[in-house]
Protein backbone atom coordinates (compact mmCIF):
# COMPACT_ATOMS: atom_id res chain seq x y z
CA UNK A 1 0.00 0.00 0.00
CA UNK A 2 2.85 2.37 0.81
CA UNK A 3 4.46 1.77 -2.58
CA UNK A 4 1.16 2.42 -4.36
CA UNK A 5 0.77 5.63 -2.35
CA UNK A 6 4.30 6.62 -3.32
CA UNK A 7 3.53 5.94 -6.98
CA UNK A 8 0.51 8.27 -6.84
CA UNK A 9 2.86 10.91 -5.41
CA UNK A 10 5.33 10.50 -8.29
CA UNK A 11 7.55 7.58 -7.21
CA UNK A 12 8.84 5.56 -10.15
CA UNK A 13 8.26 2.00 -8.92
CA UNK A 14 7.21 -1.45 -10.01
CA UNK A 15 5.78 -4.09 -7.66
CA UNK A 16 6.74 -7.74 -8.02
CA UNK A 17 4.93 -10.60 -6.34
CA UNK A 18 6.98 -13.77 -6.61
CA UNK A 19 5.39 -17.11 -5.86
CA UNK A 20 7.30 -19.47 -3.52
CA UNK A 21 10.99 -18.75 -4.09
CA UNK A 22 13.36 -21.73 -4.19
CA UNK A 23 17.14 -21.63 -4.02
CA UNK A 24 20.04 -23.47 -2.48
CA UNK A 25 21.13 -20.49 -0.38
CA UNK A 26 17.91 -20.60 1.69
CA UNK A 27 19.14 -23.73 3.48
CA UNK A 28 16.49 -24.41 6.15
CA UNK A 29 14.97 -20.91 6.28
CA UNK A 30 11.72 -19.84 4.64
CA UNK A 31 10.79 -22.06 1.71
CA UNK A 32 14.03 -23.99 2.25
CA UNK A 33 12.61 -25.47 5.45
CA UNK A 34 10.70 -28.07 3.45
CA UNK A 35 13.97 -29.52 2.15
CA UNK A 36 15.24 -29.88 5.69
CA UNK A 37 12.06 -31.87 6.45
CA UNK A 38 12.55 -34.04 3.35
CA UNK A 39 16.12 -34.71 4.44
CA UNK A 40 14.83 -35.98 7.79
CA UNK A 41 12.27 -38.21 6.05
CA UNK A 42 8.91 -36.77 5.03
CA UNK A 43 6.16 -39.37 4.66
CA UNK A 44 3.23 -36.96 4.31
CA UNK A 45 2.20 -34.46 1.66
CA UNK A 46 -0.61 -31.89 1.54
CA UNK A 47 -3.12 -32.28 -1.30
CA UNK A 48 -2.75 -28.74 -2.66
CA UNK A 49 -0.52 -27.13 -5.24
CA UNK A 50 1.91 -24.26 -5.23
CA UNK A 51 3.53 -21.78 -7.61
CA UNK A 52 7.32 -21.82 -7.57
CA UNK A 53 10.18 -19.80 -8.99
CA UNK A 54 13.98 -19.94 -8.67
CA UNK A 55 15.62 -17.12 -6.72
CA UNK A 56 17.90 -16.35 -9.68
CA UNK A 57 14.87 -15.88 -11.94
CA UNK A 58 13.38 -13.43 -9.44
CA UNK A 59 16.61 -11.45 -9.27
CA UNK A 60 17.07 -11.41 -13.05
CA UNK A 61 13.50 -10.27 -13.71
CA UNK A 62 13.72 -7.54 -11.07
CA UNK A 63 16.96 -6.24 -12.61
CA UNK A 64 15.42 -6.28 -16.10
CA UNK A 65 12.39 -4.34 -14.84
CA UNK A 66 14.62 -1.74 -13.16
CA UNK A 67 16.83 -1.36 -16.22
CA UNK A 68 13.86 -0.79 -18.52
CA UNK A 69 13.11 2.57 -16.94
CA UNK A 70 9.94 2.98 -18.99
CA UNK A 71 7.74 0.94 -16.67
CA UNK A 72 6.12 2.32 -13.56
CA UNK A 73 2.93 1.80 -11.55
CA UNK A 74 2.69 -1.85 -12.60
CA UNK A 75 2.48 -5.09 -10.62
CA UNK A 76 3.89 -8.38 -11.91
CA UNK A 77 3.56 -11.94 -10.67
CA UNK A 78 6.84 -13.83 -10.97
CA UNK A 79 6.09 -17.54 -11.21
CA UNK A 80 7.84 -20.29 -13.13
CA UNK A 81 5.27 -23.05 -12.76
CA UNK A 82 2.37 -24.35 -10.74
CA UNK A 83 2.91 -27.83 -9.34
CA UNK A 84 1.13 -30.26 -7.06
CA UNK A 85 2.78 -30.43 -3.64
CA UNK A 86 3.07 -34.20 -4.03
CA UNK A 87 4.96 -33.84 -7.32
CA UNK A 88 7.33 -31.20 -5.97
CA UNK A 89 8.07 -33.22 -2.84
CA UNK A 90 8.50 -36.44 -4.83
CA UNK A 91 11.03 -34.94 -7.27
CA UNK A 92 12.97 -33.31 -4.43
CA UNK A 93 12.92 -36.55 -2.40
CA UNK A 94 14.32 -38.59 -5.29
CA UNK A 95 17.09 -36.06 -5.90
CA UNK A 96 17.90 -36.01 -2.18
CA UNK A 97 17.95 -39.84 -2.16
CA UNK A 98 15.10 -40.00 0.35
CA UNK A 99 11.82 -41.95 0.22
CA UNK A 100 9.01 -40.13 -1.55
CA UNK A 101 6.08 -38.99 0.61
CA UNK A 102 3.17 -41.37 0.16
CA UNK A 103 0.45 -40.32 2.61
CA UNK A 104 -1.92 -37.48 1.67
CA UNK A 105 -2.84 -35.22 4.58
CA UNK A 106 -6.16 -33.39 4.71
CA UNK A 107 -6.49 -29.72 5.62
CA UNK A 108 -8.16 -30.76 8.90
CA UNK A 109 -5.14 -32.86 9.88
CA UNK A 110 -2.81 -30.00 8.94
CA UNK A 111 -4.83 -27.59 11.10
CA UNK A 112 -4.52 -29.98 14.06
CA UNK A 113 -0.79 -30.32 13.40
CA UNK A 114 -0.42 -26.52 13.25
CA UNK A 115 -2.08 -26.21 16.67
CA UNK A 116 0.31 -28.80 18.11
CA UNK A 117 3.25 -27.04 16.43
CA UNK A 118 2.20 -23.71 17.95
CA UNK A 119 1.95 -25.23 21.42
CA UNK A 120 5.36 -26.92 21.10
CA UNK A 121 6.95 -23.67 19.93
CA UNK A 122 6.00 -22.06 23.24
CA UNK A 123 7.93 -24.71 25.17
CA UNK A 124 10.86 -24.69 22.74
CA UNK A 125 10.88 -20.88 22.65
CA UNK A 126 11.07 -20.95 18.86
CA UNK A 127 8.83 -20.23 15.90
CA UNK A 128 6.17 -22.78 14.98
CA UNK A 129 7.25 -24.98 12.08
CA UNK A 130 3.67 -25.14 10.81
CA UNK A 131 1.21 -22.28 11.18
CA UNK A 132 -2.52 -22.16 10.51
CA UNK A 133 -1.81 -19.99 7.46
CA UNK A 134 0.73 -22.40 5.95
CA UNK A 135 -1.58 -25.33 6.71
CA UNK A 136 -4.42 -23.65 4.81
CA UNK A 137 -2.19 -22.57 1.91
CA UNK A 138 -0.61 -26.01 1.49
CA UNK A 139 -4.05 -27.59 1.06
CA UNK A 140 -5.26 -25.04 -1.50
CA UNK A 141 -5.03 -25.55 -5.26
CA UNK A 142 -3.07 -22.39 -5.99
CA UNK A 143 -2.46 -21.19 -9.53
CA UNK A 144 -0.44 -18.14 -10.49
CA UNK A 145 -0.16 -16.70 -13.97
CA UNK A 146 3.07 -15.22 -15.25
CA UNK A 147 1.47 -14.14 -18.56
CA UNK A 148 1.90 -10.41 -17.92
CA UNK A 149 5.63 -10.59 -17.17
CA UNK A 150 6.19 -13.11 -19.98
CA UNK A 151 4.49 -10.80 -22.49
CA UNK A 152 6.86 -8.02 -21.43
CA UNK A 153 10.19 -9.83 -21.00
CA UNK A 154 9.81 -13.34 -22.51
CA UNK A 155 12.01 -14.64 -19.68
CA UNK A 156 13.37 -18.21 -19.87
CA UNK A 157 13.11 -19.77 -16.42
CA UNK A 158 15.65 -22.13 -14.91
CA UNK A 159 14.44 -25.74 -15.08
CA UNK A 160 12.87 -27.00 -11.85
CA UNK A 161 15.13 -30.07 -11.86
CA UNK A 162 18.21 -27.83 -11.93
CA UNK A 163 17.02 -25.80 -8.94
CA UNK A 164 16.06 -28.91 -6.97
CA UNK A 165 19.34 -30.65 -7.86
CA UNK A 166 21.35 -27.72 -6.49
CA UNK A 167 19.36 -27.88 -3.27
CA UNK A 168 19.67 -31.67 -3.08
CA UNK A 169 23.43 -31.49 -3.66
CA UNK A 170 23.80 -29.42 -0.49
CA UNK A 171 22.06 -32.10 1.56
CA UNK A 172 23.74 -35.02 -0.23
CA UNK A 173 27.19 -33.62 0.68
CA UNK A 174 26.40 -33.66 4.40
Amino acid sequence: MEVWRGITEGLNAVIVNPSVILGAAAKDKGSGAIFSRINKGLRFYPKGSVGIVDVEDVATIMIQLMERGDITAERYIINHLNILNKDLLSVASVLMKKPEPSIEVSETMLQIASTVSSMLSVFKKSDATLTKETATASSAKLHYSNAKIQALLNHHYRPLEQTLKEIADLYNKQ
